[in-house]
């Protein structure tokens, strides 16, 4: 009988703040307007782990930086190219392709946060850091009123643009996900996971 040997390749920091995005994303999206609460804790709880991730992408272990999966976008696309041919090569941490897509859903979802942090902040709805209560801002003139709900309207459109764009992001990110565990016939929600591979011949 053989034993199939593993190796490490995402390490714990990496995969909480992968498996937490994933939660406090569905939280967001399902709570929206209609529990503001909960929809703007999730966003800074968001914030939180996206900036966590930033800082570890430049101190972290050897899978979790960026160097390690940033590659030029011209091996980007050929991967692409060759996923779709079912010949693409095989990396033990992010391919190419992959490791964009990470790039892209870190700025997204942190364009996500901070523009509903702004939005919010113009509807009068942001959170007190000092009492941890939501507080409720009052405005001297209609002057003032007007200008507030013009940058109220505009941050909401960004947010909501942002959000539906970060939306199909994720379900290009799961749809690559699936197609490279199927050619290089391996489990990767599972790697992601567990952190380890196992060790290719």
């Amino acid at each position: 009988m053989t034993h199939k040997k593993h190796i490490q390749v995402w390490d714990l920091p990496v995969r909480i703040g992968h498996w937490a995005v994933v939660i406090l994303v569905l939280i967001a999206f399902l709570s929206g307007d209609e529990e503001y609460k909960i929809h703007l804790y999730a966003g800074y709880a968001i914030f939180g782990v996206i900036l966590s991730r930033l800082v570890w992408g430049f101190t972290g272990s050897k899978h979790a930086r960026f160097t390690n999966f940033l590659y030029p976008p011209a091996q980007a696309f050929q991967y692409i190219k060759d996923l779709t041919q079912g010949v693409p090569r095989y990396y033990v941490g992010h391919n190419p392709a992959a490791g964009w897509m990470a790039l892209f859903l870190l700025i997204m979802t942190f364009l996500v946060s901070v523009s509903g942090h702004i939005a919010y902040k113009y509807e009068g709805q942001e959170l007190s850091v000092q009492e941890f209560t939501f507080v409720t801002n009052a405005y001297a003139d209609s002057d003032e009123h007007d200008e507030a709900k013009y940058e109220d309207e505009f941050w909401e459109d960004i947010h909501e643009g942002a959000a539906f764009t970060l939306l199909f992001l994720i379900f290009l990110h799961v749809t690559g996900a699936i197609l490279s565990s199927v050619c290089h016939r391996e489990n990767l929600i599972k790697a992601m996971i567990t952190g380890t591979k196992e060790k290719k011949s």
